[in-house]
C-alpha cells in the first residue's frame, strides 16, 4: 500500500519522529510512504486533494476548515488523522488563553471525517 502523508514540512520534528521513523518498517512489509508538504495557498491544496483521488492519506497535525476537510475526505480512499499535541488549543503563552472554539470545531470535524485517528 502506498501512503501519502500531508505534513507541515518534511523536516518538522513531528514528521521525523511520527512518520519517517516508521518508513523502514513500512517498506519491509511492502508499503511506501510519500511525504508532501501541505501547500499554504488554498487553491494549491485543492489541486493536491484532486491529485490524491483514491489514495491512502495521513493528515498530520493540521486543522483544516470544514469545506476543505470534506474535500480531502471525498478525495481520499482512506483518511487518517495523526496528532500528537493539543492541536485544538492555542499556545500556552497566547494572550487570548488556551481555548479556541474555531480550533475545537475544526478538530471535531477532522476526527469525524477520518477513518482512523492516531
Amino acid at each position: 500500500m502506498h501512503l501519502t502523508a500531508l505534513v507541515e514540512h518534511q523536516d518538522h520534528v513531528c514528521c521525523r519522529y511520527r512518520l519517517v521513523a516508521f518508513r523502514p518498517f513500512l517498506e519491509r512489509t511492502g508499503h511506501t510512504l510519500e511525504l508532501i508538504a501541505l501547500p499554504r495557498l488554498p487553491w494549491e491544496r485543492i489541486w493536491l486533494y484532486r491529485r490524491l483521488r483514491g489514495a491512502a492519506v495521513v493528515l498530520q497535525r493540521k486543522l483544516l476548515p470544514r469545506w476543505e476537510i470534506a474535500l480531502l475526505r471525498w478525495s481520499a480512499r482512506t483518511l487518517v488523522f495523526d496528532f500528537d499535541d493539543a492541536v485544538f488549543l492555542r499556545d500556552s503563552y497566547a494572550a487570548k488563553g488556551l481555548h479556541d472554539r474555531r480550533r475545537l470545531r475544526r478538530f471535531a470535524a477532522t476526527v469525524r471525517a477520518c477513518d482512523a485517528v492516531a
